[in-house]
């Protein structure tokens, strides 16, 4: 192996690299390294001892280089090989996880933010939650007044070990429909989907913290460009969670601003595609660090928009 690219949040290229990551669990919360240069595999410890290795540059502490090479793989600033800053598109990009990455592109400009989403939407700190792996519930639905649920390995209802992120959002969704979830989130009782496998009242409250977090932090975004989702030419999903959900069980639970479904554009590991754009092609890698230079890291932790739309959208729509 002569060429490594390894892309990944703030966090783990400091791991990576062994830098002393103190500067990031701090205030002001700076990262004193964003990288976005190569080393080698002897440097780094790894098997591949010759190989020059390349590490794309980081937009901030917490919107790391994953999302810079995800603009890549996406194609989120590219129109049919023309540039979007010329063709006046809008789009949007969201990698739903633990710490919820978002970037806008607008005209000239290119702003991101990062949420503290919570696990919730990686099946962690749910009463029946689970990893997507077989046994995992990741599909539900709620028709003609019972529930259909698939189980990964397409094993018998039955069996289902517990539910993934994926699942989760089917299930509220459903929930939503069948009545027994308000708007608000109050659940009266806890709902099994399969076996003992389901969601508790407090299981809503983590989901509706985590989707309140995301929604709030792309209406943020929003609101800094003056503009609302119907101006979005189109809004990118990325990372593997993404791959696997149910944009119609995301617009239901409110985890999206208001966008016909068919803009809604599932990219997969979008991270892993710009890093492969960038081992195939070397001028990738200034167009990544152009980008990454360019964008505008927005301050949710002192923002007053999030705040109030954090409030709001804690909250089921109806």
């Amino acid at each position: 192996i002569e060429t490594v690219i390894i892309t990944g949040n703030t966090s783990m290229l400091y791991f990576l690299t062994q830098k002393d990551p103190r500067c990031l669990s701090r205030a002001p919360f700076e990262a004193d390294e964003l990288f976005g240069w190569w080393t080698t595999g002897e440097a780094l410890d790894l098997s591949c001892r010759k190989a020059d290795v390349y590490l794309p540059r980081c937009m901030s502490a917490f919107v790391g280089a994953d999302i810079t090479t995800a603009i890549l793989g996406s194609g989120l600033t590219e129109t049919d090989g023309v540039s979007a800053t010329h063709s006046g598109k809008s789009r949007m990009m969201v990698d739903v996880g633990t710490n919820g990455e978002i970037v806008l592109f607008h005209k000239e400009r290119l702003i991101c933010c990062a949420t503290a989403a919570g696990p919730a939407f990686e099946g962690a700190g749910l009463s029946s939650g689970m990893r997507g792996v077989a046994g995992a519930i990741d599909h539900v639905s709620w028709e003609n007044g019972s529930w259909k649920v698939h189980v990964i390995g397409d094993r018998e209802a039955s069996t289902a070990e517990g539910i993934c992120g994926s699942g989760v959002i089917d299930g509220v969704a459903g929930l939503l429909e069948s009545g027994l979830l308000e708007d608000t989130g109050y659940l009266e009782e806890d709902v099994c989907f399969a076996g003992n496998v389901g969601l508790t009242a407090a299981d809503i409250r983590e989901v509706q913290l985590a989707k309140g977090a995301i929604r709030a932090g792309m209406e943020t975004l929003l609101a800094e460009e003056t503009m609302d989702a119907a101006g979005l030419e189109g809004l990118y999903v990325a990372g593997g969670f993404g791959s696997y959900m149910s944009a119609k069980s995301a617009e239901r639970i409110g985890l999206f601003p208001k966008i016909d479904l068919s803009r809604i554009k599932i990219c997969g590991n979008a991270a892993l595609a710009g890093a492969v754009k960038i081992l195939h092609n070397r001028r990738m890698e200034k167009e990544a660090t152009a980008l990454a230079e360019r964008a505008k890291t927005i301050n949710l932790g002192t923002n007053a928009k999030f705040q109030k739309f954090y409030m709001e959208y804690m909250m089921f729509e109806e």
